[in-house]
This record gives structure tokens, C-alpha cells and sequence, in this order.
């Protein structure tokens, strides 16, 4: 878990270089999201916050573009609102080593 961890924050940092922008939450969806050990461990090496969830982003996604192609959902906004409504995330803030 530590050297995948550690993994996470050089590709952060090389995204960060990469683009010029700062990443301040890391988001972390599907069946990783269940992993609480990985998720703070993620947080203290890259030192920023984690979200967790949802987990079932796979089915979440093809429900709401199913959804969206049947003209209930108008835009992108209005399904990250649904998902946001149906989900328990959870957060994880970076902890001094």
C-alpha cells in the first residue's frame, strides 16, 4: 500500500508539471474507493485531500448517459448533481507524519 501510495503522488506531481495547475482533491471512484488503508495513505503522501466513492461509478455512468440520451437529463451538471445526491463519499485529509 506505501509503494503504491507513493506511486500516486510522482504521477501527481508530474500531472501538476505537465499541465502548470495545482490538484488540491484527489478523487477516487470505484471498488478502490472501499480501500480506507490505500485512501489515507494516499493523503498523507501527496499531502491533499481524498474523496472517496462512488463505487459503482461503471453503472452509475451508463444508468445517467442512458438517462441523458432519453432527454431527461439535459447536461453533464445535472448528472454529477444525481450522482452527488446518491452517494456516500468519504474524505480523507492528509495526516502529519
Amino acid at each position: 500500500m506505501e509503494s503504491l501510495a507513493a506511486r500516486y503522488s510522482r504521477v501527481l506531481e508530474g500531472l501538476e508539471e505537465v499541465t502548470g495547475s495545482a490538484i488540491d482533491v484527489i478523487h477516487v471512484v470505484g471498488g478502490g474507493s472501499r480501500n480506507q488503508l490505500l485512501n489515507q495513505l494516499t493523503a498523507n503522501r501527496c499531502r491533499r485531500r481524498v474523496v472517496a466513492g462512488p463505487t459503482e461509478t461503471t453503472a452509475l455512468g451508463n444508468l445517467l448517459s442512458q438517462v441523458r440520451a432519453a432527454g431527461e437529463l439535459r447536461t453533464l451538471s445535472e448528472m454529477r448533481e444525481i450522482v452527488r445526491a446518491a452517494s456516500e463519499l468519504q474524505v480523507f485529509d492528509p495526516r502529519p507524519e
